[in-house]
């Protein structure tokens, strides 16, 4: 009797961050300057390089929400925001 194997698939995109190493000018760095990032499935995917398409270009951000601005800075740490 043969044993049923399930593979899990979970979308990816490995993304090289920077002007110098898009453009050959800095080696890319795994971890750093090159990163590969997991989704739970393609529509978390498509938003996340919606999001990278918007911020091309840009080094900083604020999000206004309801009169208040919440301001973040450039970081190698992600930062989990859930908004009601």
């Amino acid at each position: 009797m043969s044993e049923e194997v399930t593979i899990e698939y979970k979308p990816e995109v490995t993304i090289k961050w920077g002007t110098e190493v898009v453009k050959g000018i800095e080696k890319a760095e795994e971890g750093y300057t090159i990163k590969t990032y997991i989704f739970e499935n393609e529509t978390q995917k498509a938003f996340f390089m919606k999001g990278v398409d918007e911020a091309n270009g840009w080094l900083e951000y604020e999000v206004v929400e309801k009169g208040e601005t919440i301001s973040y800075v450039e970081s190698n740490n992600p930062i989990s925001r859930i908004i009601p």
